[in-house]
Formats: structure tokens, C-alpha cells, sequence
């Protein structure tokens, strides 16, 4: 149990630092089929003191659906949130893949989050996740399924979207993920090489 406390600590400050490292748009996963609903219910009348609704950063993202994501403003700070639908973020929102902060904000396991960003091939950011948290060869034998492929239904399912959210140009394709298979061992073990000593 006190291991469980000790990553629960570490992986909050780990949140932190992205946060202090310039990323200022904080990512709420909601399951897919409430994301209208999260995003109706932040916009209530009950809670117009905390949040209010917040323009796009102009602009599109390569491999990213954020520009069609609710986005809100925490009053009185600078802090900005989007609500982001499990789907996108595969991650499954089930009691057992959550743990909460101290101030009771959910947010994934370790664990899950991590195996979130293998099977996604999301590489940058499970780099940074490896160096923020020190993690291990050991811990992701432990903690992770290392066997068989990246989620190529997943990616292909997610560029439809981004098709379907932009203008089709020749240009088009710089915004879609690659649709092949990565083996997830030797991506985990590609990034655990990249971990900054």
C-alpha cells in the first residue's frame, strides 16, 4: 500500500512539472457517451463562478482531435481545461482505472496511463512519463502488457475523425496518426533507451 502512496505522490508532482513546463491546457478525460453532458453541466449557472466556457487556440494539432474538445477557463487563474472523451484518450473511465488527488480530482493509474500511451504509440509522451517518474525496465514487466502490437483499429478509427474535422487538401495527411503496428516491447523499450540519466 505505501508504494501505491509513494506513485500517487510522485505521479501528481509528475503533473505538476508538465504543467509548470508550459503545457496549460489540462486534459479531463470523461467517458465518451458524458462528454455533452460534463460539458453542459460545466456551463451551468451553478458553476459559472469556477469556469467559463473558452475560445480555441487557433490553430490545429498533428495527430490531435483538440480543436472539436469543450474547452473552459478556471476563473481567476490561468489554468484551462478540456473535457477529452475516454475514447480519444484510450483509456476505459471504470472505478478500478482512477485514483484521485488529494483535493479528490481523478486522473489515471500509472499503470493505465501508461499502457494508454503505448497502445496509442504516443511516444513523446510516454518519454516524458518514463523520465518524470523513473520508471524502470522492471516496473513496466510488472505493470504493463508488453506483448502483441499498438492499437492500428484505434488509429484508424481516430484519423477518420480528424478527416472528418478538418478541410480535405492535400495537406490533410499531416494531421493523421500512422496507421501501422508498432510492437509494443521494443516501443517500451525504444523509450526506456531515450530516459535521461
Amino acid at each position: 500500500m505505501a508504494l501505491v502512496e509513494d506513485e500517487g505522490k510522485i505521479w501528481q508532482r509528475f503533473n505538476s512539472q508538465r504543467t509548470l513546463m508550459g503545457i496549460q491546457d489540462w486534459q479531463v478525460c470523461v467517458p465518451t457517451d458524458k462528454l455533452e453532458e460534463a460539458s453542459r453541466l460545466l456551463q451551468g449557472p451553478q458553476n459559472m463562478k469556477y469556469y467559463t466556457i473558452s475560445e480555441e487556440v487557433p490553430g490545429l494539432h498533428p495527430e490531435s482531435l483538440m480543436h472539436t474538445f469543450p474547452r473552459f477557463k478556471c476563473n481567476g487563474i490561468l489554468l484551462w481545461f478540456k473535457l477529452v472523451p475516454a475514447l480519444d484518450c484510450h483509456i476505459q473511465c471504470v472505478p478500478q482505472n482512477i485514483e484521485r488527488s488529494k483535493a479528490g480530482i481523478p486522473y489515471p493509474t500509472l499503470p493505465v496511463y501508461a499502457q494508454s500511451l503505448l497502445d496509442t504509440a504516443s511516444g513523446t509522451d510516454l518519454e516524458d512519463l518514463i523520465d518524470g517518474m523513473d520508471l524502470t525496465g522492471e516496473w513496466g514487466e510488472s505493470n504493463l502488457d508488453l506483448e502483441g502490437t499498438s492499437n492500428v483499429a484505434w488509429a484508424t478509427a481516430k484519423n477518420e475523425r480528424i478527416r472528418a474535422s478538418v478541410v480535405i487538401d492535400e495537406n490533410t495527411c499531416l494531421f493523421e496518426l500512422w496507421e501501422g503496428a508498432f510492437p509494443r516491447r521494443a516501443f517500451w523499450e525504444e523509450r526506456l533507451g531515450q530516459k535521461e540519466h
